[in-house]
């Protein structure tokens, strides 16, 4: 695969494409804190000079890689959401999305949401804005339909808050694993359970 990866890099001179790509590879088995560009030009088949025609260094790569997530997150949610039989069912949907992107990719996941010391660019601000806007607008949708008293935004925050620590807990712990077998459930499965409980 590395090297197939680093033969497309030369022959179509996509480098930035290349180097995204290179980067989710290497977050399948490792966490953000761990590459270096080095490794990620090495399995793009290019320089390390080369990374800085497209990025000014490793944050901007990974600001761009995070923006990509959101975007996806976002894509996800609202696909999920849309087919829903009710605003209910769709709420869930879309929660039950978020989750399974996290365990799906959740050095991706991670690198979207743990870095509080970097700052975001204009580009993942927007992505950012545009993955809650579609938590936000499914949040008015229910509030509205189920005529609960309660401002939407502070029910978005309740939801994320759910979904977004199960997410944590099925990356960084094995309690939601050993939790499902114990009930016979996969952990999408238990998830489901919970947001039915929940929501």
């Amino acid at each position: 695969m590395q090297r197939n990866l680093s033969q497309r890099s030369y022959h179509h001179g996509d480098l930035e494409n290349s180097l995204i790509k290179s980067c989710l590879i290497l977050l399948k088995d490792k966490k953000a804190s761990e590459l270096s560009l080095r490794e990620i030009a090495k399995l793009a088949g290019a320089s390390h000079s080369a990374v800085y025609r497209h990025f000014e260094d490793k944050e901007s790569l990974f600001n761009k890689i995070a923006a990509l997530g959101f975007d996806r997150l976002a894509l996800y949610q609202s696909k999920a959401a849309s087919h829903g039989i009710n605003v209910k069912d769709s709420f869930r949907r879309a929660g039950l999305a978020y989750i399974k992107f996290s365990i799906r990719s959740p050095a991706w996941y991670q690198l979207m949401f743990q870095r509080r010391n970097v700052n975001p660019d204009t580009n993942l601000k927007r992505s950012m804005i545009r993955s809650y806007s579609v938590l936000l607008q499914l949040s008015k949708d229910y509030t509205s339909e189920m005529k609960l008293n309660i401002d939407p935004k502070e029910y978005a925050m309740y939801a994320w808050s759910i979904v977004h620590g199960y997410s944590s807990l099925a990356i960084d712990s094995d309690f939601p694993k050993t939790n499902a077998k114990s009930i016979k459930k996969t952990v999408t499965e238990l998830a489901e359970r919970i947001m039915l409980i929940m929501i």
